[in-house]
Order: structure tokens, then sequence, then C-alpha cells
């Protein structure tokens, strides 16, 4: 049941707030001690000591409240919340190995429900209540959903004290906003859990699982104060659950902290295999005792993710050179070093400068550069497209090796080999994020066999990746149609793409040297007084270039008045039909082959045709975009994310050619209709597939996937 609205225009004061602070202990005392920094001096009141059966359950806690039996002590509260505007509540037992009590019970959750009903009846406006994640336990995610799953007496009384709190909101409150704040593993000075950790972190014991990159949710006694000050500052009503920000850490890093030493690494199949032992073995002995002391280990070894918050996605500052200082390492891979040249050194370098350890694998080539201002490691290791099972197994090896050295936290890899081959070695050894990008389908453009092996790679690959990541939402609906995702989600970041485009290089001839260097161009390749359609790409079949030619040939039907220009060449491993080769060579076709900078010939056209029968999402149709130029592409895989029809350019449905015809010659017939799309695909391109904007989303996505590793 969600909480009721506050009454029309409830609105705390944005100044002069009058804040009243429930206890005295270690979480009560740095939150006074925030305010009065801030000038504020808040009322202190001692918390009344309270018990309650533990096996009382929620119904009967809730029949004693409405029988009266807590209006004495709620109506002492009142009166100590005389003209109170935010309430917190830090009382509570802080004892995480505690056994099951009255006492525990009645600190931590029949205490939260009685202050409220207190709170509603002084008229204050905000109750904050300071809770605890141990309220979720071992939770895969500590989130801020009403999901309670705790491993200990201490966890179970602050789970039943937030089900409490939320009964009693719905059933009698109506002008006292309610909202649990989750303290994460707090730690400081004054506290014995504290020093405890700094105990073990100094002896022999201190160890981690695996690499100990795994985020940990130990954090500041300062850090929790500063959240509830802040949202006790807060103009809009926050959510019924909070969850305290991650600040950082990593399993490792704790240890590092706390005991001025780096603890040793142990392998984690060996953890997890005792801590399960652990608990089977506290459960056998019925020691529930046991399971929170079996609780601390696992989460010394594997620490534990949690989710970003809403304090983080609605501004609350946070230590970002902590959370940047644990970023680990992220590994790429692609086949080829031109894939790796064309799409990848870039957005390695961007996400190297935003604190990342950086690694990008490919196979050796020409096209592999290495320079002093590079800021990530290009590692080479010998892989061949086509399928050779001798081959492939000594790559699979280099890579179990590769990975097993560098031991990145996330791994991701696209193309069909370096994806099959990285998502393999990830999964044998248990990297813990492993990304496999889908740039295209190469099963799209085979048959029989080929088609057949194609397919099964792409489903293995997916099979041993933790997420699998589609360049466009076309793309990702294949993959989901197909079954190729093995019962993985497939994510689209951002908008799509897998690097965007410099939108600085890819531009419309808008200077004096643009307009002088298109005219130079245009007249070098005889395009002078014609209409130029283009295609940039490799030429193999399946890229449409027979339907490319014919309707440029149907435009010449009444004169010489177009050229379709032509960058790209054959490839020896996906020969073209004779009879298409032919074709390429009619007079009104001109091929300028492989070029270095394909830019200044986007600018000699002016119209881009580009009829593929499958894309993943064609980064040549978002680079003739970004150089203002209309585009007619095919509904095939990928080219309506590419596109907006009718806005930048036109999609016609697949194998078309005579709608095809009709669209281009339209453009070809009125230049203002070609300026208009072609503005408008510049500014759809670079309001979402920019580098930046690709680069920027990839890397919170990383990030956020770090996070919840």
């Amino acid at each position: 049941m969600s909480a009721p609205e506050p009454p029309a225009g409830h609105q705390l004061r944005a100044e002069g707030r009058r804040w009243t602070i429930i206890g005295s202990g270690f979480v009560a005392s740095s939150v006074i001690a925030a305010l009065e920094q801030d000038g504020v001096t808040p009322t202190v009141v001692h918390a009344p000591r309270l018990q309650l059966d533990p096996g009382r359950n929620l119904t009967s806690v809730l029949e004693s409240i409405a029988a009266g039996s807590y209006d004495d002590v709620i109506a002492t509260l009142t009166a100590a919340m005389d003209d109170c505007d935010v309430l917190v509540n830090a009382a509570g037992l802080a004892r995480p190995g505690a056994p099951s009590s009255a006492e525990l019970t009645g600190a931590n959750a029949l205490l939260p429900a009685v202050l409220l009903l207190a709170a509603e009846r002084a008229g204050v406006r905000r109750f904050l209540h300071v809770s605890s994640a141990a309220a979720q336990g071992r939770i895969g995610l500590l989130d801020e959903t009403r999901t309670t799953a705790p491993t200990s007496a201490y966890g179970a009384s602050k789970a039943m004290g937030e089900k409490l709190l939320l009964a009693v909101r719905d059933r009698y409150v109506s002008s006292t906003a309610v909202t649990i704040l989750r303290a994460t593993s707090v730690q400081g000075v004054s506290r014995q859990t504290s020093h405890q950790l700094a105990a073990v972190a100094r002896s022999p014991l201190a160890s981690v699982a695996g690499d100990g990159a795994a985020p940990t949710p130990v954090s500041t006694v300062d850090g929790l104060a500063r959240a509830v000050t802040w949202l006790g500052d807060l103009q809009r009503r926050p959510p019924e659950i909070v969850l305290q920000p991650w600040e950082g850490r990593t399993a490792r890093s704790v240890l590092r902290e706390y005991g001025d030493k780096e603890p040793r690494r142990l392998p984690s199949v060996v953890c997890r295999f005792a801590v399960r032992a652990g608990y089977r073995i506290s459960r056998w002995a019925n020691r529930p005792g046991a399971a929170a002391h079996v609780r601390r280990v696992e989460l010394m070894w594997f620490g534990q993710a949690q989710v970003p918050g809403w304090l983080i996605e609605n501004g609350f500052p946070v230590d970002q050179s902590k959370i940047m200082a644990a970023r680990t390492s992220v590994l790429f891979g692609a086949t080829a070093a031109l894939t790796a040249r064309v799409f990848m050194i870039d957005q390695c370098q961007y996400l190297a400068h935003q604190g990342w350890q950086v690694h990008l694998v490919s196979a050796d080539g020409p096209e592999r550069m290495v320079s002093a201002e590079q800021a990530f490691t290009w590692h080479t290791l010998a892989m061949v497209r086509p399928v050779s099972p001798h081959r492939d197994l000594v790559a699979l090896a280099r890579w179990v090796r590769l990975v097993r050295r560098i031991r990145p936290a996330i791994v991701m890899c696209g193309t069909p080999k370096a994806g099959l081959l990285g998502m393999l070695a990830a999964r044998i050894l248990r990297t813990p994020v492993r990304v496999y990008l889908v740039r295209g389908l190469r099963a799209e453009g085979l048959a029989g066999v080929a088609r057949a092996v194609s397919l099964a790679s792409e489903w293995i690959a997916c099979r041993c990746s933790t997420d699998v990541v589609a360049v466009s939402h076309g793309l990702r609906a294949r993959i989901e149609r197909d079954h190729l995702n093995a019962g993985r989600v497939v994510t689209v970041i951002g908008a799509g793409g897998s690097n965007g485009v410099d939108t600085r290089r890819f531009r419309p001839p808008t200077t004096t040297d643009d307009v002088e260097s298109q005219a130079a161009l245009r007249q070098a390749l005889g395009l002078e007084q014609r209409i130029v359609i283009g295609f940039v790409g490799r030429l193999t079949t399946g890229k449409g270039l027979a339907a490319a030619v014919a309707v440029v040939r149907r435009l010449n039907a009444g004169g010489d008045v177009a050229r379709l220009l032509i960058v790209g060449d054959f490839e020896a491993e996906h020969p073209i039909p004779a009879r298409l080769r032919a074709d390429l060579d009619r007079p009104y076709v001109v091929r300028v082959g492989r070029v270095l900078d394909t830019a200044p010939y986007y600018r000699a056209m002016d119209v881009y045709l580009h009829l593929s029968s499958f894309e993943g999402l064609s980064n040549a149709i978002l680079e003739a975009s970004a150089s203002g130029l209309p585009v007619v592409t095919s509904e095939a895989t990928g080219g309506p994310d590419a596109v907006k029809d009718g806005e930048t350019g036109y999609v016609v449905p697949l194998g078309d050619e005579d709608v095809a015809f009709e669209r281009v010659r339209a453009l070809a017939a009125a230049p203002e209709l070609r300026n208009r799309l072609g503005s408008e695909g510049r500014d759809f391109v670079c309001s979402t597939f920019s580098h930046e904007v690709v680069w920027s989303n990839l890397d919170e996505y990383l990030s956020q996937r770090l996070v919840r590793m």
C-alpha cells in the first residue's frame, strides 16, 4: 500500500526548520554534529526503553496499538516534539551479533511506530527513520524496495521495524511524511564494530575472494549524517525507502584502509564453498547466532552490491574521487585490428581518462597503432574470422591466459569470433561482469551449415555472458525473436550505437575551405552538374548494391543526370556475383575504393542510399546524417533506428526497389527537401549518437554494472 499524500499545499519551510533528534548514541551524535556545523541546534530527546516479544506478529502489535497500549508513551513523546518540523529517529540497539530479545525488538521494531504516532499528533511534517540494510540480509543487490531477508536477530528486528512503521503510516497517518533511510555498514572511530573490523584487517585472517574488486556497503557515519540532513532539508517529498549511497569501497580497499596492509587473495570457489558450508552447519546446529558470524566473513570476502539509489539519482553529493578510485579494469575485445582502430580506440581513450583501467584485445595488423598519449593497453592475439577448430582452440587458450593475468572486473567483447572467445574465457575464469556486445548478426548474410554455425556461436556467446547488449532496438528485437539471447536480458545502451560519430569530422560543407574542397573533389571525380547518390561500406552481397545501381540507372533514363559514388572495396572472403560486379563498372558508377578518411566523400554527395538487407546499426548512415545528407534506407534490422522516416530521410520496405527509386527521385528534384531532411538528420545524430553521448552512456552503463556485480 502506498503512503497517503500530504495535504494540498504541504511543503516544508526552506529555512529555519526545527529538528528533533531521538537518541544520543553513535548515529544520533553524528547527525547532531552535522546539524550544528550547519548552524542548526536540534532538540535532543532520549528514546524510551520499550520491550516487545520477538515472537509477536505484525497483526498483534497493530491490535495493541489500536487498543491504546502505548498511549502514555505516545503522549509523553508528543509533548517533547512541540513545534518540530523534522523528526529523526536515530535511536535503537546497534547489536548485529546479539541474540533475539524483547529489548532488541522493542528498540528496533516498536519504537519507530510509536514515534510516528507521536509525530502525527504533534504535527511534525517529516519523519526520518534510520533503519539498516541488514533488514535485506544476503539479498543479491541492496535496493530500495520493501523486500527483506534478514539473516540475524538484529536484521529481523530492523525488518520488522520497517514493516510496522509503514503499516502504522498507512492506517493512522495523514500529514507526516515518512522516509526510511537504510544505513549500510556504518563505521566510525567510536563504534565497537569498527574496532573489530580493524583488528581483523590487521590480522592474518584479512582476506578477499578473488581480486577483492567487488563493491562493499561499508560506509562512514559522516556520510550517513550528511544523508539525514540532506533529506531533512529537501523541499520535495522523498520516497518511503531510501538507501545510503555507496561510497566507492571494495572488499579489498576496506581491509587495506583499516589494516594498512594488503589482504591475501583466496580462490573464489573455495570461499563460496566455505560460506555455504558455514550456513548449513549453523542451520544444522540450530545456532542462528553462528549465521551472523558467517555473514560477516561473507561480507569481508565478497562484499555486497547495491543500486545507485534515489539519493544519487536526485543530486545528493558524494565523494566521486573515492568511487573513481574504486573503478577497476575493463577489457574490450574485437576480432580485427581494423575494427578496433575504427570503432574502439577513441572510446577506450575516453574511458581511461574517466578513471578506468582499460585493456583492448584484437588480432595484430597494420591498423594497430600505439602512441605515447595512449592511456590504455592494446594486446594482440592471433584470431581468424572463419571457423578453424585448431586455431580457435589455440586462440581460446591465449584468451584464458590473458584474462587470468589481467583479472578484469568487466569483459566486454563484440564481433563474432572475439565475442565468442572472449565470453568463453571470461566464463571459464568467472569474471564478474561479462558483456557480449552484438553489433549485428552475421548469420543474416549466410545460409545452410554456415548459418547454423553462426547462430550457434551467437547463442553460446550469449549463454557465457552475464549481460547482452545490442547496438539498436531493432537488433534487440531480432535477437529475442530468434531466441539467441539464451535467456539473458538484452539491453540497448542509451539510444544505441557502439562508438558514435565524430560530429566535428563528419559535418556539412559550411566553411569556405569545406565548400572549395567539395567542389574540387567533385570535379576530380567527374561529378560536376550531377546529382550524386552515395554509398560507403564493404562491397558484399546483402549491402543493397544491386538496388542502388538500379535506382541510379532509372534516374538516368531521361538523361545523364546522376552518379552513384561508392566508397569501399571488395572482400575476398565474401565475393559478390559476377553480374553485380560488372554493374559496378557502369559509366554512371564511380568507385574510389577504400579511403582513410571518408568525411570529404560524404560532403561530395547529395543523397545517401543504403539499402542493406541486414545491419545492427549502420555507422555509415549516422556519418551521412551527421554530414547533413538525407538518407534513404531499408526497414531491415537497424535501419529504422538510424533514420526517422519523413524527418531525417526515408525508410522503405525491404527489397522494394520502386519505392526506393521514388524517394530518391523526389530528393534529387528538391534541394530544399534535401536540406531540410539533412539538417534534421544532423541534429538527430548530434543529440543522440555523437561520440560524447555514446561514450558517456557507456561509461554510465559500466559504472552501474560495476555497482550491481
